[in-house]
């Protein structure tokens, strides 16, 4: 992390040399670098303004839901990931412009993602559904080279930035010749939502209907981030698919009573609903970051990382931990019940060292 401060305070004609790059750490930041507020107002500007037209525009169900905080974190998501490329392709030409980017390609996709991911859940009306299926199956097709006739799209409040959301991206990734790529990406994450479409009353669906579509869905969404940010992609082709699976799974268990009261469909809420007809969600997660211990071939490291994951997610049930605890665990397994019961005064010391970076001295 002192390496990637570095870089970023480093001027762009100042040649480094490798001694210089381990210099003592020195968190305190010039002013007119990283887009400091009071020299690059201009661009801090620009974003507070466009998420305050996003919340003015989003639906209110949506925001409600959770679409606006989505396009926060995907913003700033994209604008970190930014970051962590400039260390690793050292990068030291035009950083600040290039953050910038990266901001507005994180706010753009931040807009679609949260918008799509917003609807799909929100599956209250089924003609509106059908309706979204449509242009779901639209934008797919625009996105692999369909040619885009505003006319055709339908005139409501959020059209207009759907549009410019188009031809940002559009211009924002031709910079770095990643167009092809993101687009691609971007339309293998709608035809996810549209396979991730399920009924909770429906008790036909089998295990592989339930989880394909957040398989895909994680997958692709890390994938087009990764490419929008710059980042090097997973070279474990295996660990490309499970790690962002991992992170779906986690949010799945983690919300679970806040999805099932607001009849979201997960495979947490629907195991829930149909009285486990389906594969046990919670063991599926377990089984997920045992394989990912085992393929690392039990690297230390890695089994940390999982056995942190886990506890977190334990933790960040709350309140509902026992409820969860008592719907998943209690009749399978009791003895693993009644250890994992006995863990919850120790849950609030687990650590989280990938986040720490981020957090205040």
């Amino acid at each position: 992390m002192s390496l990637l401060v570095y870089l970023l305070k480093a001027d762009a004609s100042e040649s480094l040399s490798p001694s210089s790059l381990f210099c003592p750490f020195n968190s305190d930041l010039p002013t007119g670098y990283v887009l400091s507020p009071s020299i690059h107002i201009d661009e801090w500007t620009w974003l507070l303004e466009k998420w305050k037209i996003a919340l003015q525009t989003f639906p209110i169900e949506l925001t409600n839901q959770g679409a606006f905080s989505r396009l926060v974190r995907t913003t700033i998501g994209v604008g970190i990931s930014r970051l962590f490329s400039f260390t690793i392709n050292n990068e030291q030409e035009k950083l600040e412009e290039k953050l910038f980017q990266a901001l507005q390609m994180g706010f753009y996709y931040g807009i679609a993602y949260a918008l799509v991911d917003g609807l799909q859940d929100n599956q209250s009306h089924p003609q509106e559904q059908f309706n979204f299926d449509q242009w779901l199956e639209k934008a797919e097709r625009i996105l692999c080279g369909e040619q885009l006739n505003p006319s055709t799209l339908p005139q409501l409040p959020i059209t207009s930035l759907f549009l410019e959301t188009f031809h940002s991206l559009v211009q924002l990734t031709s910079i770095n010749s990643i167009t092809e790529q993101t687009f691609t990406d971007l339309a293998l994450l709608l035809r996810s939502q549209r396979l991730d479409k399920k009924d909770l009353e429906n008790s036909n669906y089998n295990d592989v209907h339930l989880y394909l579509g957040p398989l895909l869905k994680s997958h692709y969404t890390y994938t087009a981030t990764a490419f929008m940010g710059g980042a090097n992609m997973i070279e474990n082709r295996h660990r490309l698919w499970m790690t962002p699976f991992l992170g779906q799974l986690t949010d799945d268990c983690r919300d679970f009573n806040e999805d099932y009261e607001t009849k979201s469909i997960t495979p947490v809420t629907y195991f829930i609903q149909h009285d486990g007809l389906s594969f046990n969600p919670f063991f599926v997660f377990l089984f997920v970051c045992e394989d990912l211990y085992i393929e690392s071939n039990r690297q230390q490291n890695t089994g940390a990382f999982l056995g942190r994951r886990i506890m977190r997610t334990l933790r960040a049930l709350g309140k509902d931990f026992q409820k969860f605890l008592t719907i998943f665990i209690e009749q399978p397994y009791p003895d693993l019940y009644k250890y994992i019961l006995s863990l919850e005064n120790l849950l609030q010391h687990v650590g989280d060292p990938e986040k720490a970076i981020f957090s205040p001295c």
